[in-house]
């Protein structure tokens, strides 16, 4: 285990959003989180992360290298794919760095700037980036959340091969059920605010032996359908 949430209460004002939630962050795992809109996914990474401090209850675990892939690329204009990928790096590993490129299919553009790659090809440098950074944790907010479905797929399977290699813990937040279903070792669904875990799925099919078809995941889907179709967003 690479820490332990315990008891984690966060509060805006009025506004309970983390009511004691306990979650256990194991190594080697991705873990993926569902829950309606406004729940508290994002401020649950933020917490995790050390960006916002829980009003009660106590992260215990040393986290000394975390990662974060936002929603957004958020990659530096001035600089190359090649570059925006190194600069997180205490010391330059140009064959890893090449290798990553590589990985996520950019081979061929590492010397372009992100204005002139596509929206999805920046997200893929982004991703690079945060694998390049070698983080013990990488936390990802909705990283596919503006692409379509048939970049997502490939998004899906760039991020398993890199996972597959590196083999760090990842704390992944969705809205998509079926991104949940290819990705999670276990799947996290939370309630409605002020939030708490409404039940932890375990998937124990690698990620490359997955099918949104197979009966188990339909099943699972299902499940978690339900669950979450007494949970009125905001």
């Amino acid at each position: 285990m690479i820490c332990k949430l315990k008891g984690i209460y966060k509060r805006f004002d009025d506004l309970v959003v983390l009511n004691k939630l306990d979650l256990d962050i194991n190594k080697e795992e991705i873990i993926c989180i569902v829950g309606p809109s406004g729940c508290g996914k994002s401020t649950l990474l933020n917490i995790i992360s050390g960006l916002i401090k829980p009003d009660k209850g106590d992260i215990v675990g040393d986290l000394d290298s975390v990662g974060y892939v936002f929603q957004e690329d958020r990659l530096l204009p001035f600089k190359t794919v090649y570059e925006n990928i190194a600069v997180v790096g205490k010391e330059k590993n140009h064959k890893k760095i090449m290798d990553l490129i590589h990985d996520v299919g950019l081979k061929g553009f590492e010397d372009s700037y992100p204005n002139k790659l596509s929206g999805g090809m920046r997200q893929r440098c982004s991703i690079a980036r945060a694998f390049y950074f070698n983080c013990e944790i990488l936390l990802m907010d909705e990283p596919f959340k503006s692409l379509d479905y048939n970049l997502k797929v490939n998004m899906i399977d760039y991020l398993i091969k890199l996972w597959d290699e590196s083999k760090n813990s990842i704390v992944f937040i969705t809205h998509n059920i079926d991104e949940a279903l290819l990705l999670g070792n276990r799947i996290v669904v939370l309630s409605n605010r002020p939030t708490s875990i409404l039940k932890i799925f375990d998937v124990d099919i690698h990620q490359s032996q997955r099918s949104l078809t197979d009966k188990y995941l339909t099943y699972l889907r299902n499940q978690m359908i339900d669950l979450l179709s007494n949970e009125k967003g905001e």
